[in-house]
C-alpha cells in the first residue's frame, strides 16, 4: 500500500501494519482538525468529514481506520498534554504522534525563561524533543547572543533564530523538522502562523499584528495539522497563556536535568535546597554553577507537580469514602 498523500502526512511501516491488522473496510486516515462533533481527516480520497462520539476522544494527530461507523483510532505513539489551567486538575490532551515540539517566542519583547521552562515541561512529558524557536530575529541586533543566552538559561536546550520576514534560520528549521510531525507551542502574539504559513510557503492559516502593548491576538483559535511541501506536518496551536504541566515529574527531571544533578549531590535526599545543612544546590548558586532563576524554575514547577498529586490523591479518597458510604446505606 503506498500512497502519496499518506507518505506525506508521515505514514510508516508499522502504522500500516496496525492498519492492516484492523482489517478496516474503509481508509487509513489521518486527524487534521476537531470540530466538537465532526473531525476532519486526510487520505488518499482526500479530506473529509466523519461524525465522532465525544468517547471517541480523537485529536489532531490521531491516525485512524475509517469505517462504516465512524473512525477506529489507532495506537498513540506520544501525547502532548497539559492540565486545562493552573488551578485544575484535568488533563486535557493537545495533539498527538508527534516527534519535536517547537517551543515558539517572539524577539521583539524581552525571553521570559520561566514560561518557556513550562512549555519545555509539557514537550518533555510527552517524550518528544523540544526546540526553542526564537521568530523576528530581524527585529532585534545580536541574534547570536539572544540564542545563546536563552539555550543557556534553559539548560541547554537546542535554540534556532529565525525570521519570516528576511529568512534567516529558515532553510535550518526546515532541515531540523524534515519528515517529521512537529507542533507549535507559545504565547498569542509568538508568531506560530506566520511561521507555519513561511513553512508551508503560502497562507495557509489568518494572522494579525500584536497591539501597542505586544500582546498577540488570538488568530489560531483551533489546532490544524498542515503539510510542509518540503517534508513533514506542522500543528498550529491557539495561543497558550496558562502552561500548566499533567505529568509525573518525568518532564521536569529532563528539563531542569540541570538543577535535578546538582540537587543529588546534597546531604540530604528530602533537602529543601534553602538553608539545610550539606545543600549542594546552595553551594552551587554561590558558585554561579547554578542561577538563581534556573532554581526557581525548577521548585515552581516541583511546587505545582505537588499540588496536583495531593489533589488526585484528595479525589480518590473522597471517591473512596463515597462508595463505601453507598455501600454501608444499602
Amino acid at each position: 500500500m503506498t500512497s502519496a498523500v499518506l507518505d506525506a502526512l508521515g505514514v510508516d511501516e508499522r502504522r500500516r501494519a496496525e492498519y492492516r491488522e484492523l482489517a478496516a473496510s474503509g481508509a487509513l486516515a489521518r486527524v487534521v482538525r476537531v470540530d466538537r462533533d465532526v473531525v476532519s481527516v486526510l487520505c488518499d480520497e482526500g479530506l473529509l468529514r466523519v461524525a465522532t462520539l465525544p468517547s471517541d476522544g480523537l485529536i489532531v494527530g490521531d491516525w485512524v481506520a475509517l469505517n462504516d461507523k465512524g473512525a477506529t483510532r489507532l495506537e498513540r505513539r506520544s501525547e502532548l498534554v497539559r492540565r486545562a489551567g493552573p488551578h485544575h486538575d484535568q488533563r486535557q490532551p493537545l495533539v498527538a504522534n508527534v516527534d519535536v515540539v517547537l517551543v515558539v517566542r517572539a524577539l521583539d519583547t524581552p525571553v521570559a525563561l520561566d514560561r518557556l521552562s513550562s512549555f519545555l515541561v509539557i514537550a518533555h512529558d510527552s517524550g518528544t524533543v523540544p526546540v526553542v524557536v526564537l521568530t523576528k530575529s530581524d527585529l532585534v541586533d545580536h541574534v547570536e547572543a539572544e540564542v545563546a543566552a536563552t539555550s543557556a538559561g534553559l539548560g541547554g536546550v537546542e535554540t534556532l533564530a529565525v525570521s519570516t520576514v528576511t529568512g534567516s534560520g529558515m532553510d535550518e528549521l526546515r532541515t531540523r523538522i524534515a519528515g517529521r510531525t512537529i507542533v507549535l507551542l507559545g504565547e498569542s502574539g509568538a508568531g506560530k502562523s506566520t511561521l507555519t504559513n513561511a513553512l508551508c510557503g503560502r497562507e495557509q492559516l489568518a494572522t494579525a499584528e500584536v497591539d501597542d502593548k505586544g500582546q498577540g491576538r488570538h488568530t489560531t483559535t483551533h489546532r490544524e495539522l498542515v503539510v510542509i511541501p518540503s517534508g513533514g506536518v506542522v500543528i498550529d496551536t491557539p495561543g497558550i497563556r496558562a502552561v500548566a504541566s499533567f505529568g509525573d515529574g518525568a518532564g521536569i527531571e529532563r528539563s531542569f536535568a540541570d538543577v535535578v544533578a546538582v540537587a543529588t549531590r546534597c546531604r540530604f535526599s528530602d533537602c529543601a535546597h534553602d538553608d539545610t545543612p550539606g545543600c549542594a544546590v546552595a553551594l552551587a548558586l554561590e558558585d554561579g554553577e547554578l542561577t538563581q532563576q534556573r532554581l526557581d524554575g525548577y521548585l515552581k514547577e516541583r511546587s505545582e507537580l505537588d499540588w496536583l498529586e495531593q489533589r488526585m490523591t484528595d479525589r480518590q479518597r473522597s471517591s473512596e469514602q463515597g462508595r463505601g458510604a453507598r455501600r454501608r446505606g444499602r
